[in-house]
């Protein structure tokens, strides 16, 4: 996207890019002086004085050069904030103040849409508190598998693609933004809701690995009741030669 743009002394990896006036012209084909948007590595968009029409083309813009764009996503989770200048410190950028809520939406956003999906995992976590009940704990079932690839999924998207308790390092050189990034990540309060979704993923965790236990101690006991069985065969062959040529002789003279 950057490239596309011609957008110059960005970082070589940054965590979002931001698409001004100029830009935002090209996409809708008409000339606009107040609109913005930032784009978000993790997924998410941030759009600024955009109406519903103008919406729409900038997303189909999107998804007619880098790829399909899911609506109904876009329809679920989504935040909005009417943004009052009178508010606003007149020390800080008027452009600095919108992209701090833009940060901060983007990830109260993807927020919402991992709280649900993790949510979502414990739900169907369920279905291993029931094999447990019946005595049936399967640690290579294909639902075990992909619940744990699903936490570690959480996990590094939380905590390494999200950077949700991390501010961005630009923001640290000037006090007043500093201040002002933070009391917005305490209203939309990220860390207490970074806190719940790691408290479900602990859960969640502790249920698959009790569920894991569980069942490699079955399949141990199995396994070894097996291996006993095997064991027991090897003397009653050895017995049964032996009898055999005594039980022939015992007919034989019946």
């Amino acid at each position: 996207m950057a490239a596309f743009f011609n957008l110059q002394n960005r970082k070589e990896k940054p965590d979002y890019i931001l698409l001004r006036p100029e830009q935002i012209s090209t996409a809708l084909k008409i000339s606009v002086t107040d609109k913005y948007a930032w784009l978000f590595k993790f997924g998410c968009i941030c759009l600024v004085n955009f109406e519903a029409a103008e919406t729409y083309s900038f997303l189909k813009f999107l998804e007619g050069s880098y790829g399909k764009i899911d609506f109904d996503l876009f329809s679920t989770y989504n935040e909005t904030h009417k943004l009052d200048r009178s508010t606003l410190d007149s020390k800080i950028d008027l452009l600095k103040a919108i992209e701090s809520y833009a940060i901060i939406l983007a990830k109260s956003t993807e927020l919402k849409s991992l709280e649900a999906a993790v949510t979502a995992k414990l739900d169907q976590s369920e279905q291993f508190v029931n094999d447990l009940h019946h005595g049936l704990p399967n640690p290579s079932s294909k639902l075990l598998i992909d619940t744990t690839l699903s936490i570690i999924r959480f996990k590094l998207n939380v905590i390494y693609t999200l950077k949700i308790l991390d501010r961005p390092t630009e923001y640290n050189a000037k006090l007043k933004l500093r201040q002002f990034y933070d009391h917005l990540a305490e209203y939309y309060e990220l860390d207490k809701r970074f806190d719940r979704i790691f408290k479900k993923i602990a859960d969640l965790n502790e249920i698959t690995t009790d569920y894991l236990k569980i069942g490699h101690n079955r399949k141990e006991q199995r396994l070894l009741i097996l291996e006993v069985f095997l064991l027991t065969l090897f003397p009653l062959s050895q017995l049964f030669d032996h009898l055999l040529p005594t039980i022939l002789t015992f007919l034989k003279h019946l």
